[in-house]
Formats: structure tokens, C-alpha cells, sequence
């Protein structure tokens, strides 16, 4: 390890596993605006594409089944399998383009993540001799394509859902026979309503799976890519400390766990639930683990790399802290400007439709180099 002049080592007025929590914060919400980003290209595609070529094929096929009222004859009944094997077909095709989008968003993110977590501490500690790498992108690539997430490869958390769906339709075609409904309340419960955006019958629980789906994915690409980062960087980490969003959404999982550190790659890794929003960030050593001499540097200097762990904090309580213009920039000038009034919380725009984000303007924003 090369000796460190006092002169190469920047002050800083709290320490570096502080400031490494500070810009995960910071991150973490911008990668909810991004999900919201992702999540209105997917749903958008189901509106104007899969919606559109179910009612073109099925709607013939809805007419005579309703026709027949209560009838659950083998007509009925033969008219009915005829029905959700095209909707599985449709459903099927569909979904793989929903799945194919998703691995390619997913890896691009994966990548990003990797350098903005390597600059990230880079930036933390400063200029003391310690250089973080970045992971081989063949560990990155695998995340995606072959290790199981809660029992799935990434690709079958969406291609799985057009047989969800196709159940829930013949559950409730069943249902609508059953009670002798009209094709028009038939339509509803399997198609939806236009004018409420498809947000009803099946097809909006559907869409729901699919935005739910992504952001667990998201969530998990992001923490992947972050544990590659800390495994390639173990020798200069004591361990993770989990960080939970603490907000009227957190799940008593993820409260119980929030501030507990564990070793670098051991214990629970986000995302322990659908939606979850919760990471582990890095605590990097004290300068004495690090075997750096840093005796000749001013006192403030040296606590700075102190491998001490940082207190908890809330998004809130991170946005609080930040001037008007980071505020204005991640809210947007009218929201941040009712949150600085105190008439709404952080929960209440994070992830929202408001500000979206795209992975190029991520990479902007936070001086990474795609």
C-alpha cells in the first residue's frame, strides 16, 4: 500500500461510510423514478398492443358465449376452452416480447449499478490510496439469465403471468355464465373498461402483476449488482448495514432489520417482498484496517475514514437536509414545494408518475459513464 500525503486526503465534515449512505439515498430515489419509468412503457405496451389484439380476436367469440346465457352445455363449454386458447396464445406471445424487454432493461441496469456503486465509494473515500474495482461483467450478466429469484429466473416472473391470467379469465367467464350475464358485463370482467384505462377485470389485475413484478425485479437487479460490487471489494469492507425506506409502506420485515449490519454476502438481501424498497449499503473499513498511515493528517481528516456505522436515516429526513434545488430537482419545483411546506411526505411522491427517469438520464445526473 503506497504512503498517503495529508495533502491527497479531502476533508470531509462527516465521515466516509455517512457520506456513502448520504449518495445511496439520494440513488435509491431516483432508481424509484426510474421503475416508474420502466413501469409506464409496460403498461403503456398492454394498453395499445395486447388489449387491442385481444378485443380484435376474442370479442366474436365473447358475443356467443354470452348469447347463450346461462348454457354450460358442450357447446358452451367447447366455445369456451376455443376462447382462452387463443387468449393463452395471445397471452403467451405477448408476455415473452413484455419478458425480452425487461432482461435487456434489467441488464443494462445491472451494469450501470455496478459503476455507479464502485464510483460511489471511490468518491466516499477520497484520494488515501485505496482503489475500488468494478465486478466482471460475465458475474452480472448471470444474474439475469440464470440464478433463480425467489424460485425464477427473471424471464418467468412475467412469461408465468399468461397463465395466471388465462385462470383468472376462465374464472370468471365461469362466474359470468353462471349468473347469466350480458357480453357487455362479460367484456368488463375479462377485458376491462377503456375509459378507466383497462384498470378493471382481468386485464387490470394483470397490469398490476406486471408494474408489481417490475419493481421487485428492479429492485433486485440493483442489490444484485451492488453485492457483486461488495464481493469483488470485500477486502476493503467490513460489512453491509441494511437500510429500510421507514416510511408508511415499510413491512415489519424490513423495520426489524433496518440499521443491523451483517457480513459482506451473509444475511438477508433486498428485496425480501414484492415492492420492497429496502438496501444494503457498504460500510467501508477504518483507515487502521486499511493499513493506511494516516498519522501525519489533520484530526478531522483522520475520522473521517473511521469504518464507523452511519446512523439511520429516512428518505425524508435525507430530502430535509438537501437545498432547494436538489428538492426542486427531485420532486419537481410545485411538489417540493408543498413538501418543504410540511402538506405532504416523501412517501407521497417517490416512485410516482411525476418524475420520470430513464437510465440515460441516471447516468447524467449522476456523472456515470454508460
Amino acid at each position: 500500500m503506497p504512503k498517503v500525503k495529508p495533502e491527497d486526503i479531502v476533508k470531509e465534515l462527516t465521515s466516509t461510510n455517512d457520506q456513502v449512505l448520504l449518495d445511496a439515498l439520494r440513488h435509491a430515489i431516483y432508481i424509484e423514478r426510474l421503475k416508474a419509468t420502466q413501469s409506464k412503457a409496460l403498461l403503456a405496451f398492454i394498453d395499445t398492443k395486447l388489449v387491442p389484439d385481444l378485443i380484435r380476436r376474442l370479442t366474436g367469440r365473447l358475443q356467443l358465449i354470452a348469447d347463450r346465457g346461462s348454457d354450460l352445455g358442450p357447446v358452451t363449454t367447447k366455445r369456451v376452452k376455443e376462447l382462452l386458447a387463443t387468449m393463452y396464445e395471445i397471452l403467451q406471445t405477448n408476455m415473452e416480447k413484455v419478458s425480452a424487454q425487461v432482461q435487456s432493461d434489467m441488464y443494462n441496469l445491472l451494469k450501470y449499478e455496478a459503476k455507479w456503486q464502485t464510483s460511489s465509494l471511490s468518491k466516499a473515500i477520497g484520494s488515501v490510496g485505496v482503489n475500488f474495482v468494478s465486478p466482471d461483467l460475465r458475474s452480472l450478466s448471470i444474474i439475469i439469465s440464470g440464478k433463480p429469484f425467489r424460485g425464477k429466473i427473471v424471464k418467468k416472473w412475467f412469461t408465468d403471468l399468461a397463465k395466471t391470467t388465462r385462470n383468472a379469465v376462465q374464472e370468471q367467464m365461469g362466474i359470468s355464465i353462471a349468473q347469466g350475464e350480458s357480453f357487455v358485463q362479460m367484456s368488463k370482467r375479462i377485458i376491462g373498461t377503456k375509459s378507466l384505462g383497462y384498470s378493471d377485470g382481468v386485464m387490470g389485475g394483470l397490469k398490476r402483476h406486471v408494474d408489481s413484478n417490475l419493481r421487485t425485479v428492479t429492485s433486485y437487479a440493483t442489490n444484485q449488482a451492488r453485492q457483486e460490487v461488495y464481493k469483488t471489494n470485500s477486502d476493503l469492507l467490513g460489512g453491509e448495514k441494511f437500510v429500510a425506506t421507514l416510511d408508511s409502506k415499510t413491512t415489519p420485515i424490513c423495520q426489524s432489520l433496518d440499521g443491523k449490519v451483517f457480513p459482506v454476502g451473509e444475511g438477508p438481501i433486498p428485496p425480501l417482498h414484492y415492492n420492497c424498497r429496502s438496501l444494503r449499503i457498504p460500510l467501508v473499513k477504518s483507515w487502521k484496517q486499511l493499513g493506511i498511515n494516516l498519522k501525519e493528517a489533520p484530526e478531522g481528516t483522520r475520522a473521517s475514514v473511521d469504518g464507523q456505522v452511519p446512523a439511520s436515516m429516512t428518505y425524508g429526513e435525507w430530502l430535509k437536509m438537501q437545498p432547494a434545488s436538489v428538492q426542486d430537482d427531485i420532486l419537481g419545483p410545485t411538489r417540493a414545494e408543498l413538501f418543504r411546506e410540511g402538506e405532504v411526505s416523501i412517501s407521497a411522491f417517490v416512485g410516482s408518475d411525476g418524475r420520470l427517469l430513464n437510465l440515460d438520464d441516471l447516468a447524467k445526473r449522476e456523472g456515470i459513464m454508460k
